[in-house]
């Protein structure tokens, strides 16, 4: 097999890198590897979801990883590896603004937000993963802080559009024109 000029038989441990290569990657999800090979170059910024941050290893084994948080991370190259269960099969190579390199699994991608958030929207990041989400935060700090709902609801009225965000046991979170309107807890 090769890899854009490059012999797989090279692969010191199997492991396949891709930068901006193309070529044959038929035990990979195509469409996955196509959306991380879009991400090259990318810059991106990382909370502290869930109070815990983002895995940061510095070797692709995912082992023993120290967690990052409120930092930004450049995107460098992204890691395909064949399916075994010690190491997570696609990972990112990012780099820290510190000048630190590691591998971060594309399981957290939805955890990087593209632009750096102002000073106003970190004091509403921080406030939702301390306690919830407010009245007025906007909905994709909302999502970056609590996730991707588990479903969403829209209701078209002669007022706008209307979003309900289904959040499992956690509840409901209600967006109008953007930002939460109104959050619903069960107890």
């Amino acid at each position: 097999m090769r890899l854009a000029g490059i012999a797989a038989a090279t692969c010191f441990s199997c492991f396949i890198a891709v930068s901006a290569m193309a070529g044959p990657l038929e035990d990979y999800d195509k469409q996955t590897i196509a959306l991380m090979k879009s991400d090259i170059g990318r810059k991106v910024w990382v909370s502290n979801r869930g109070n815990q941050g983002l895995p940061f290893c510095k070797t692709q084994k995912q082992q023993n990883c120290p967690h990052v948080s409120h930092t930004s991370l450049t995107i460098k190259s992204i890691i395909a590896a064949p399916r075994n269960p010690n190491i997570l099969a696609k990972q990112y190579l990012v780099q820290t603004e510190d000048g630190k390199t590691g591998y971060v699994g594309i399981l957290y991608r939805d955890q990087f937000i593209d632009h750096e958030p102002t000073q106003s929207e970190r004091y509403a990041i921080a406030d939702c993963e301390a306690s919830g989400p407010k009245i007025g935060l906007s909905k994709p700090m909302l999502i970056y802080c609590w996730g991707d709902p588990s479903q969403t609801n829209v209701t078209q009225t002669a007022g706008g559009s209307h979003e309900q965000l289904v959040y499992g046991t956690r509840g409901y979170v209600y967006i109008t024109n953007g930002s939460v309107s109104a959050i619903q807890t069960s107890r």
